[in-house]
């Protein structure tokens, strides 16, 4: 794509604050996206589409509480526009974390998170986003189908975890994250942030205890408020396992650092006063 074309592009959602949002933002950090057309139904849609042929559609998953997003594009097999998928519900969120082609925004999200999907948007060739696509819609049937498997990638493919009590913690360490599974650690091969993991586990049973470490509550065997170690407690505490909130010891004995800011979350979802 020419970098001195403007891109045309068409908002496809139901939900008038995310239009306003998605909008603002692109006029903040998108000044070569032109909105031609919002839509807030299927068959308004594709009119639109049509008519206007646009090099880029923002298409919500669900319109009206109903998944749409695949009923309109099976519409455009041999569509030439670049697709950004948008949503507020974390579990259509799910499949697109691994598909890196496919450019995901979950709701809310920001400028920087807009204006890199835009970037990528470009530069994917229509090929690829075919394919792409494909993996998602076939990823998101399964989950659908079985809302208990969560796809990790690493080097070696997709590790499907087929229960999400078999995972004990995720850690973010730079721009990679790596999951716990009992004691088998997986290096996960992506820049996806673990507060977006957050917004799909937290309702599982799942809690941030840090800005780095997000824990199954299943799993944390005890609490240590800060400064409170036991002489025992401390030959496996040290400064990098106690945070300003104290710390959790889980099953396996690991100890993780609780922040202050999260503290209070935590001893409340452990039930300590």
């Amino acid at each position: 794509m020419d970098k001195n074309h403007r891109m045309t592009a068409i908002i496809i959602e139901d939900d008038q604050k995310a239009t306003h949002h998605l909008v603002l933002a692109l006029q903040r950090t998108c000044l070569d996206v032109k909105i031609t057309g919002i839509c807030t139904k299927i068959d308004d849609a594709i009119f639109a589409i049509r008519i206007m042929e646009p090099d880029l559609i923002f298409l919500n998953v669900c319109l009206n509480g109903q998944p749409s997003a695949f009923e309109i594009l099976d519409l455009f097999v041999d569509h030439h526009f670049k697709v950004i998928f948008t949503t507020a519900d974390g579990k259509y969120a799910l499949a697109a974390f691994e598909y890196n082609a496919v450019q995901f925004l979950l709701i809310p999200y920001t400028d920087e998170r807009l204006a890199n999907a835009v970037n990528r948007a470009k530069l994917i060739s229509l090929g690829e986003q075919k394919e792409n696509i494909s993996d998602y819609k076939r990823t998101d049937d399964l989950l659908m189908k079985r809302s208990d498997i969560f796809p990790f990638r690493n080097n070696k493919g997709i590790y499907s975890v087929r229960n999400f009590n078999d995972i004990m913690y995720l850690e973010t360490e730079g721009s990679s994250v790596s999951v716990f599974i009992n004691d088998e650690s997986i290096e996960i091969t992506t820049n996806t942030p673990l507060t977006e993991y957050a917004n799909i586990l937290v309702c599982r049973g799942f809690i941030l205890i840090s800005q780095n470490n997000l824990v199954n509550l299943t799993y944390i065997l005890n609490y240590i408020p800060p400064g409170k170690a036991t002489k025992h407690d401390k030959s496996v505490v040290s400064e990098k396992t106690e945070g300003g909130g104290g710390s959790v010891t889980l099953k396996n004995k690991k100890q993780l650092p609780v922040s202050r800011l999260r503290g209070p979350e935590v001893r409340k979802a452990l039930g300590i006063p």
